[in-house]
C-alpha cells in the first residue's frame, strides 16, 4: 500500500462491495481472493485495489460463477470475465435505484436501502411496465421490479428496460426456468421472493452510502487499544500477591468490555438502520475499555510486572 493510498477498513469494503463480513472472511481464508494488511493492532486493511477486485468477485458471482473457480483465476481472466457482465463499471455506482411493486415498497420502507436516492413506486409493476412510465433521473440508474408471475410479454417489456437502465433485478414469484434463462441472458438479475434490503443491497451493484467510511482506523474519539487478548489472559493466569482476585475480575472485565466493543462494531456493519446507535455503543465500550486499561496497568504494577511490556 503507498503512502498516499487510502486504507479501508472491514466495515468500508463491506459497505462499498455488498459483501457481508462473514462471507468476506471466508472468502479471504478459504479462498484468498485478497490478501489484506494488518494494522498495528491486528484490524485488515484494504487498498482500493482490493475493494475493486472484490467488486468485480461479487458481481461475477451474482452472474452464477462459483467463489471456487473465480479464487484460481489471475487478474487478466477474471477481467476477461468482466466483459461478459452488462456494463458492470457503471452499475457500480448508480446514482439513483427505483423500486417497482407492492410488497416490496412495503419492505423497503420498514428497512430501507442505505443510498441516498432510491423511489419507492408503491404501484403494480406490470401495469407500470405497460405503460412505459418515465424512467426517472439522467444517470446511472438500477431498478427492481416486482412482478408475481412473469409471461412473454412482461419479459419483454423488463428486457427493453434493461436497455435504459444500467442494472435491473427482477423479483418474481413463479415463472419458466426458461424465462429466467432468457432474462439472465439480457443482463437482468432474477431473485425468487421474497426479497429483503439485505438482499437486495448484496446484489445491488452500487456503491452504497459510506457513512464513517473510516472510523474504524481513524475515528479520534476510539482510544487506541493498549493490551491485546494474550495479555489480558496473562494477567488473570498470574498467581496474585496482592491479597485478593482483583487482577483475575479486572482481566474478565476488560476481555467482556473489548468482546462488546467489537460487537457494537459488528452491528454497525449488519444493521444499518441502527448504525447509530451501535457507534454510540461502541464509543462508550471503548472509552469504558480506556479505563480498565488503566486499572490494568496499577494492577501490574502492584504484581510487580511492568505494564508497558504487556501493550500491544
Amino acid at each position: 500500500m503507498s503512502a498516499k493510498e487510502t486504507p479501508f477498513a472491514i466495515s468500508a469494503v463491506t459497505h462499498l462491495t455488498g459483501i457481508s463480513p462473514h462471507t468476506l472472511r471466508k472468502w479471504e481464508s478459504r479462498y484468498s481472493v485478497v490478501q489484506p494488511k494488518r494494522t498495528p493492532s491486528g484490524r485488515r486493511v484494504y487498498t482500493q485495489s482490493d475493494v475493486d477486485k472484490l467488486a468485480l468477485l461479487k458481481a461475477l458471482v451474482a452472474q452464477g460463477h462459483p467463489i471456487s473457480v473465480l479464487s484460481s483465476l489471475s487478474d487478466a481472466e477474471l477481467q476477461a470475465l468482466q466483459h461478459q457482465l452488462p456494463e458492470i463499471k457503471e452499475s457500480r455506482a448508480a446514482d439513483q435505484i427505483i423500486v417497482v411493486g407492492h410488497m416490496l415498497t412495503a419492505t423497503l420502507k420498514r428497512e430501507p436501502l442505505q443510498h441516498d436516492n432510491v423511489e419507492l413506486l408503491a404501484t403494480d409493476a406490470r401495469q407500470w411496465l405497460a405503460d412505459g412510465e418515465p424512467r426517472g433521473e439522467p444517470g446511472s440508474r438500477a431498478l427492481v421490479v416486482e412482478l408475481s408471475t412473469v409471461e412473454a410479454t412482461e419479459a419483454n417489456q423488463l428486457a427493453r428496460a434493461a436497455s435504459e437502465f444500467d442494472q435491473v433485478i427482477l423479483v418474481y414469484g413463479f415463472t419458466t426456468q426458461a424465462t429466467v434463462a432468457q432474462l439472465s441472458d439480457k443482463g437482468i438479475l432474477c431473485l425468487k421472493a421474497p426479497a429483503d434490503a439485505r438482499q437486495l443491497a448484496s446484489n445491488l451493484l452500487f456503491r452504497a452510502n459510506p457513512p464513517a467510511v473510516l472510523d474504524v482506523l481513524n475515528d479520534p474519539r476510539i482510544p487506541r487499544k493498549q493490551y491485546d487478548e494474550q495479555a489480558i489472559a496473562a494477567l488473570a493466569a498470574i498467581p496474585p500477591k496482592i491479597a485478593c482476585e482483583c487482577p483475575a475480575h479486572i482481566a474478565a472485565l476488560l476481555s467482556d468490555i473489548n468482546a462488546f466493543e467489537q460487537y457494537s462494531l459488528n452491528c454497525e456493519d449488519s444493521a444499518p438502520g441502527d448504525r447509530a446507535l451501535h457507534a454510540r455503543l461502541r464509543l462508550i465500550a471503548a472509552n469504558a475499555r480506556a479505563l480498565f486499561e488503566q486499572a490494568v496497568a496499577e494492577v501490574a504494577q502492584a504484581e510487580g510486572m511492568d505494564p508497558e511490556r504487556l501493550k500491544v
